[in-house]
């Protein structure tokens, strides 16, 4: 994660001691960049190994942002896809990038899109909003 408070510090530390290899970067850059850089190698670095079974890729985010030209998340995704891997896709409709609905359809077999929408009652505890 980023940020350089003290609750970020012991959370790194309580998530060390449950074995969790932590990473934690300075966001006056933005608190994400960072972050999702690091993610995006570490998937990389994953989906480019190959496997005698069937692997998956279970992602959590909307972003499709091309991420200037770098990595981003759609590549890693079409790389995994290119290597045989199965990806399930979960996002809020509202925050999914076309480029997931063009792999819908491009590899419909090998990629899920799953809209966490019909699923909100399961994991949203309240609703502030008016």
């Amino acid at each position: 994660g980023s940020g350089s408070t003290q609750l970020a510090r012991q959370q790194k530390a309580q998530w060390q001691r449950s074995g969790f290899d932590v990473g934690m970067w300075d966001d006056r850059n933005g608190p994400e960049k960072n972050v999702d850089e690091s993610l995006h190698a570490q998937l990389q670095a994953a989906v480019s190994k190959k496997y005698p079974t069937q692997h998956t890729v279970l992602l959590v985010t909307g972003d499709g942002n091309a991420n200037a030209g770098r990595c981003s998340f759609p590549v890693c995704v079409e790389s995994a896809l290119a290597n045989g891997w199965r990806v399930e896709l979960w996002s809020w409709d509202r925050s999914l990038s076309n480029v997931y609905r063009r792999f819908a359809s491009e590899y419909h077999v090998h990629f899920e899109l799953n809209l966490l929408d019909f699923r909100r009652s399961e994991f949203v505890v309240s609703d502030n909003r008016q």
